[in-house]
């Protein structure tokens, strides 16, 4: 018998019963039943038993949950859950095999990388292994060519070396052709009580950053020069040697200009260009390497500049083409020849630095609708524009009387059966309670599959599609005929209900003759630091 929703002691329900929990979302199942089953592993020691978790008989917690000893439920953890993984020596060469430790805190065991692959590495490595705080044996990463960074391993603090590799490392890391960092020292504190490190065929990885390690861990004074050969680690890398400053930026509301100051290392022909860096970044905590790989995968906008003609010009770039009133992380990048002699692997690099542009006008507020509400009042109401370009501080209502259809004075209003036009009310008028009716059955719709080989549209074509159509109706349908009455409404001054206040705004237009057609436009204005914000209260008569 196959049930449409649950199946309970043979019966079809729609939903299980009191005391009863969903299991593999087709059965309904009792808690000692839940209990009794065991979860499939390669280990016999770590099939830990099923627990229940809101409705349902689950595997192990979701994450933020774990499992008390002495009972089946999940309860919320109190900052991050302990989760202790036996893995014996795991090696993960793919992010298919590091889901494998997914959530692991504690890894009984020790663990070596060999990941030659893989589509956005960074990020899927660091919702694999980002958990890990501590592994009782070594840490091995060999010919994993895609890895630039390890700073995946955002919470590992301890590397014990209860087993270590030769009986010597505790941290073994060998050709790597693109490894550039190791973690962001500012931010992360590893330790590594006993065995040495071993770094060896690691081209980009500059020496200091394996010195800054060596100190960060205890583990100075215990490698020898065989160990961290100079000759085979950052021999191919453009060492940063110089940190570059800019020099000034002019910031405007679609590009920013920036210029820098010149560069010149100890042989001016080994200065080949500059590399600019930019991204968007709404908080200040990024780093260079945060989202990149050596598959391909960088969430840096990229820009080459070329050296300036004469030697006393400073080199700067215009990055076009940005989002007004939005904050972007910048930083530039000297290229360098490299050779493979020892010494002359120099560089520079600028500080990452956050700049924001400039507001712009905003796009036209949406859903623009009216209504009379007595022979002199007229209501407006709007929603906020689909991008602001700054902070909206104000909209501006322009209305304009339209003449009288001469139709109405040649009509025989004694004539029996005329019957004059009536106004009802728009239904988006109505209460919140129909909003959340109209929101609730929208729900429930299934989302539209594209066609085959069709992808839908993305967010920035949506909105770049809905402004064209909106200009498109405002061309065709609205005439502006002078002269106009402007009144400014503040967005303070109407107090909208909560539920409601970031969709909509309002404003009443009074002084309205009765039987009078209008024309009503509402624009957005967002506050420009040059402008001051417009005085007044309310909503002023039209």
């Amino acid at each position: 018998m196959a049930c449409r929703h649950f199946d309970f002691s043979g019966r079809c329900v729609s939903s299980c019963p009191e005391l009863t929990y969903e299991y593999e979302g087709w059965r309904c199942v009792t808690a000692e039943h839940c209990a009794s089953l065991r979860k499939v592993s390669e280990y016999p020691r770590d099939a830990s038993r099923f627990v229940i978790h809101g409705k349902r008989c689950l595997a192990e917690c979701p994450s933020g949950y774990s499992r008390n000893e002495s009972s089946v439920f999940c309860h919320k953890c109190e900052g991050l859950c302990p989760k202790e993984c036996k893995v014996g020596t795991k090696t993960v060469d793919s992010t298919r095999a590091a889901l494998d430790l997914a959530g692991c805190t504690f890894l009984d065991g020790s663990l070596i990388l060999n990941i030659r692959r893989g589509d956005n590495l960074a990020s899927a490595l660091q919702g694999s292994l980002g958990l890990i705080e501590t592994i009782t044996g070594f840490l091995k990463i060999k010919h994993s060519f895609a890895l630039i960074s390890l700073s995946f391993f955002r919470n590992l603090r301890l590397i014990r070396g209860d087993s270590m590799v030769d009986g010597n490392y505790t941290l073994y890391v060998l050709d790597n052709q693109n490894l550039q960092q190791l973690w962001d020292w500012s931010h992360h504190r590893l330790s590594i009580p006993v065995g040495k490190m071993y770094f060896a065929f690691n081209p980009r990885l500059c020496l200091s950053e394996i010195y800054r390690m060596e100190e960060i861990t205890g583990t100075k004074g215990r490698q020898n020069k065989a160990e961290i050969n100079p000759r085979t680690n950052g021999d191919r890398a453009s060492c940063k040697t110089q940190t570059l400053r800019f020099v000034s930026n002019t910031t405007e509301a679609d590009r920013i200009l920036l210029k820098w100051e010149r560069y010149q290392p100890p042989e001016y022909r080994d200065l080949l260009s500059f590399i600019v860096y930019y991204k968007e970044s709404p908080f200040q905590n990024v780093t260079e390497y945060v989202g990149q790989d050596a598959c391909g995968a960088n969430s840096w906008n990229v820009v080459d500049v070329e050296l300036p003609l004469s030697s006393d010009q400073e080199p700067g770039v215009a990055l076009q083409n940005l989002k007004p009133w939005t904050q972007y992380a910048i930083f530039v990048r000297a290229i360098t020849l490299t050779t493979a002699e020892e010494g002359r692997n120099y560089g520079a690099q600028s500080e990452v630095v956050y700049i924001r542009t400039l507001p712009a006008a905003p796009t036209v507020p949406r859903d623009v609708i009216s209504m009379s509400n007595s022979s002199s009042h007229l209501i407006v109401r709007w929603k906020p524009p689909t991008q602001p370009n700054g902070n909206l501080s104000y909209y501006l209502v322009l209305w304009q009387q339209l003449a009288e259809d001469a139709e109405l004075f040649v009509n025989d209003y004694c004539h029996k059966g005329l019957r004059l036009p009536t106004s009802s009310a728009d239904t988006r008028f109505d209460t919140d309670e129909g909003e959340g009716q109209e929101e609730t059955e929208a729900e429930r719709c299934c989302p539209c599959q594209s066609p085959v080989g069709q992808s839908p549209l993305g967010a920035d074509e949506t909105i770049s599609f809905q402004k064209k159509f909106e200009n498109f109706l405002h061309n065709a349908i609205i005439i502006p005929r002078p002269p106009w009455k402007v009144t400014s409404v503040h967005k303070g001054a109407y107090r909208i209900p909560k539920k409601r206040r970031d969709t909509l705004a309002a404003t009443h237009v009074s002084h309205v003759f009765i039987n009078t057609s209008l024309v009503v436009v509402v624009l957005g204005g967002a506050a420009q630091r040059s402008s001051p914000r417009p005085a007044g209260a309310g909503f002023p008569s039209l």
